[in-house]
């Protein structure tokens, strides 16, 4: 049995007042199920102020919609709506009280477009270093947005999300014509929430 370094800060206590260490790590997920009222919100909610500085909060159960395929914000705004959300995510309300599902679609949509765009930038400052084997080891790198069409695929979700040169997401069903990323299903787009997240 290897032991795993946790990332996280996992120990919760238990209604006997027993400290219960979870198996969370990176590279281990936890799976919480059980009924209604169990405490899986309540789990959730003490984990996420335990790890407020690096856990990232999605609504991927709740109201999730996406009013267009752009970012909705300008960079100092993602800034602003991010101290936001992180202020509003550490409230105990924030187990079952959901605010602004769109704002939040929106940072996790920047958060990936700025993910390939930075790959891009680093890529392209290799080149300029003069340095082409290092431009090409990164573009062996796949950036977030192809990460999670590779997890959609394993998941048998069969759309494929893409960066048009305006920098707006599009999805493809099976090869289709091109959509908005508004138009998902709630599945799919609950899908994309959670693995850009």
């Amino acid at each position: 049995d290897v032991a795993v370094e946790p990332i996280y800060a996992t120990t919760v206590q238990s209604i006997a007042n027993q400290p219960i260490v979870l198996p969370v790590s990176k590279d281990t997920p936890l799976f919480v199920v059980g009924p209604n009222g169990a405490g899986k919100s309540g789990l959730m909610s003490a984990l996420y102020r335990a790890n407020a500085a690096t856990a990232v909060r999605i609504s991927a159960h709740r109201l999730n919609t996406m009013a267009s395929n752009s970012i909705p914000f300008s960079p100092s705004e993602k800034i602003q709506n991010e101290n936001m959300a992180k202020g509003r995510d550490s409230q105990p309300s924030a187990r079952w009280l959901e605010w602004n599902a769109n704002m939040r679609a929106g940072l996790i949509l920047a958060d990936l477009i700025e993910g390939s765009n930075n790959l891009s930038r680093k890529i392209h400052a290799k080149h300029l270093e003069g340095d082409p084997s290092g431009a090409a080891k990164l573009a062996t790198t796949l950036p977030p947005l192809e990460k999670i069409n590779l997890l959609l695929a394993g998941a048998g979700i069969p759309i494929k999300l893409i960066i048009k040169d305006d920098g707006s997401v599009v999805a493809s069903k099976r090869g289709g014509a091109q959509y908005s990323i508004a138009a998902l299903s709630d599945g799919e787009r609950a899908a994309l929430l959670v693995a850009g997240a």
